[in-house]
């Protein structure tokens, strides 16, 4: 499966990797695992690795799934999820799922695994269950680590 997963009992988070080409009917197989583990929906947080991969779809497919899959399992659970990306075009795809996901999720991407990492396991969720980003960053000025 070029998508897989783990669940990381002791931090509390999900950790998954994408390799390869990832049509869109693998991130509907992943996500309707997902959906369905208890354990990783317990969990609240996950960090997705999608440096090693090739997006193969749209941004509507995209938005219809997230709507049709995520959006039911996560809603109100204060869901927060870390992207790692390391080219422009999973950037900007992952900032449209960010866009997308922003009624039942809070996303955040990073070109740097550290501070994915960091981010998904310091920050406190705001008061309303989703934490608000500070300041949102276009690909014009993406997360660097220092």
């Amino acid at each position: 499966m070029p998508i897989t997963y783990q669940v990381d009992a002791t931090l509390g988070i999900v950790v998954a990797r994408w390799c390869g080409p990832i049509p869109i009917n693998e991130v509907v197989d992943y996500w309707t695992a997902l959906a369905a583990d208890k354990e990783a929906l317990a969990c609240g947080r996950a960090i997705a690795d999608l440096r090693e991969c090739e997006l193969r779809f749209t941004g509507e497919e995209l938005r219809l799934m997230a709507k049709q899959i995520l959006e039911p399992a996560l809603r109100g659970r204060n869901w927060k999820g870390a992207i790692v990306v390391k080219e422009p075009l999973q950037y900007g795809v992952s900032r449209q799922y960010g866009v997308y996901s922003e009624a039942f999720s809070n996303v955040n991407v990073f070109y740097s695994d550290v501070l994915a990492r960091k981010w998904v396991l310091e920050a406190e969720p705001h008061a309303n269950g989703l934490e608000r980003r500070s300041a949102r960053q276009g690909p014009s000025s993406p997360p660097v680590e220092k």
